[in-house]
């Protein structure tokens, strides 16, 4: 079986470059079938996977209107095509009848993070344009394709629809990383926390209030929380604006990965996201976590993994406070990397993720676009 991801952005940030260069790479041990990968976008094209934009189609509707024209192009070398959802496309009621063996794919639950993110009268409307360009191209679609649970289900009940829906986590190629080296304090709990950019749904301020409710003080310096990535000036003046926070929190700003390499060397755990409630979000599939485990990092998150059993002992989901990550910390110091590694493999390994979708897929969808091809009148 043969089958194309496609997705279209105007830009083509770090993560997501990264999660589709993992598909790209884990598709190469496929078993059985072919899978492969197009990112479209305005920007250079850097990796094999990703092309760019012509100029004239490059302008925010038009980049859907080049996305379709390539799709029906391709759609026929294909037995599925998957292709990640473009909000409010004003093209798909013209053009997604035609392609039959498309499968939508969602990342979010649209109407609501577009209200997010789009503060005010522009996110009205584009929400409610994309309540109705999204229902079209939600109905004409072989199959709902959610990356969570929570989303699989979401789209189905806000389009009303009845149809074949999967879940495709994020997973990260698993050769690609290897245990951290272990050079962890005897005495001190270390927790990185990483992120690009620490956005809202991150929850970096609920970490930050933990720290302030905190009583232990003889206790509180046997913690140490390492930040990663961009801050804002007011996250800045928050972690500098007592003591107690001062020693809890170091600030190291945007590093290259040997810098935070060695940083991960000394943790003992990593922490997820915190607030993905802010998005609407119960569950997730990040690939923050998934790199935490793959080096050996026991994660203490804000949210469930999709792709994580509740029980799995190396992942928590908990309520942020000081005490409950101090307790994670002590309980995972004892666990060795490679166990942690190890364990974590069978969910989070994209390969083993992708064969599993085109097994669905081709039971599912490829078999169902073809009966519905076979039934077309000559």
């Amino acid at each position: 079986m043969r089958v194309l991801h496609l997705s279209v952005f105007r830009q083509l940030s770090e993560g997501q470059r990264k999660q589709l260069k993992f598909e790209a790479d884990a598709a190469k041990q496929l078993v059985e079938g072919h899978w492969d990968t197009i990112a479209l976008h305005a920007g250079a094209a850097i990796e094999p996977f990703e092309r760019r934009i012509p100029g004239p189609f490059r302008p925010m509707f038009l980049r859907a209107l080049y996305a379709w024209m390539l799709m029906l192009r391709l759609s026929r070398h294909y037995d599925v095509v998957l292709c990640r959802h473009m909000t409010f496309d004003i093209f798909a009621p013209l053009f997604s009848w035609f392609v039959r063996n498309r499968a939508s794919v969602h990342h979010a639950k649209e109407m609501e993070e577009l209200l997010l993110i789009r503060p005010g009268l522009q996110g009205q409307l584009a929400s409610w344009l994309e309540r109705r360009s999204g229902a079209v191209a939600a109905r004409t679609a072989r199959a709902i394709i959610g990356v969570t649970e929570d989303i699989r289900q979401y789209e189905l009940s806000a389009r009303n629809i009845d149809k074949p829906s999967y879940v495709y986590p994020n997973g990260i190629f698993f050769p690609g990383f290897q245990a951290a080296p272990d050079h962890r304090s005897t005495d001190v709990v270390n927790a990185v926390f990483i992120c690009e950019r620490f956005v809202s749904w991150h929850g970096l301020d609920l970490l930050i209030d933990a720290a302030n409710a905190y009583q232990d003080l003889g206790n509180h310096q046997k913690l140490k929380i390492h930040l990663i990535g961009s801050l804002t000036d007011a996250q800045i003046e928050q972690l500098n604006s007592t003591n107690k926070i001062n020693d809890i929190f170091i600030m190291h700003g945007v590093l290259e990965a040997p810098d935070y390499e060695l940083i991960m060397s000394n943790c003992d755990i990593g922490i997820g996201s915190l607030a993905l409630g802010r998005k609407g979000l119960q569950e997730a599939a990040t690939l923050k976590v998934r790199e935490y485990l793959a080096i050996g990092l026991p994660v203490f998150s804000g949210h469930k993994d999709v792709a994580i059993p509740d029980d799995f002992e190396h992942y928590t989901n908990d309520e942020c406070t000081i005490d409950k990550i101090l307790n994670f910390g002590l309980k995972s110091k004892s666990i060795a990397r490679q166990t942690v590694r190890d364990q974590s493999k069978p969910f989070i390994d994209k390969a083993v993720i992708l064969q599993g979708t085109m097994d669905w897929l081709a039971v599912e969808v490829a078999s169902n676009a073809q009966a519905i091809l076979l039934d077309q009148p000559d």
